[in-house]
């Protein structure tokens, strides 16, 4: 609906690209509020992810499978 439209948007053509304000303001309080946990897990020698180590699962040899 074009009462709805900014001029900006209404000079682009109808694009909306408020998807990139939410992105840069997301990633930028995301940034500001995890930036202290992160230095301190640094400083103390924290692993940042730890993974997840997968069971064996044994599996057939060559020599196995084609007998």
């Amino acid at each position: 609906m074009p009462i709805f439209q900014g001029p900006i948007a209404t000079a682009m053509g109808g694009v909306d690209p408020s998807w990139l304000a939410g992105t840069a303001t997301s990633a930028a309080v995301y940034s500001a509020l995890g930036y202290t946990r992160f230095r301190s897990r640094t400083e103390h020698d924290v692993p940042l992810m730890v993974a997840a180590s997968a069971p064996s699962v044994p599996t057939a040899s060559p020599a196995q499978s084609a007998s």
